[in-house]
């Protein structure tokens, strides 16, 4: 998932953390729940990770509600996410993952 785009600060808080917490709200409660995931960035966009894509809750819990909340050191972010289908750029967003992940 492509997670919108932000400013330089976000950016490079992003480039330096490997794991950040996402808080997602459940597609039929509402129910904030948090999950801890990977983030990488293009130097434009955050993106995000399932490690096993679409069969984990969060990530539909985000696309249904098409909002998320994203812990990022000191700063809460209003995210709107966007799946990433084509393959060239899911393709390139995997490789922007550092191999020890």
């Amino acid at each position: 998932m492509n997670v919108s785009t932000f400013k330089k600060d976000v950016i490079d808080a992003a480039a330096t953390q490997k794991e950040v917490n996402l808080t997602t709200f459940g597609r039929k409660t509402g129910k904030p729940s948090d999950v801890t995931i990977w983030i990488t960035t293009d130097g434009d966009h955050l993106y995000i990770r399932s490690g096993q894509g679409m069969r984990r809750q969060w990530p539909q819990n985000l696309l249904a509600r098409g909002e998320g909340v994203l812990h990022l050191r000191d700063m809460d972010l209003k995210v709107k996410p966007r799946r990433v289908t084509d393959p060239a750029e899911a393709r390139a967003s995997s490789e922007l993952i550092p191999a020890e992940q």
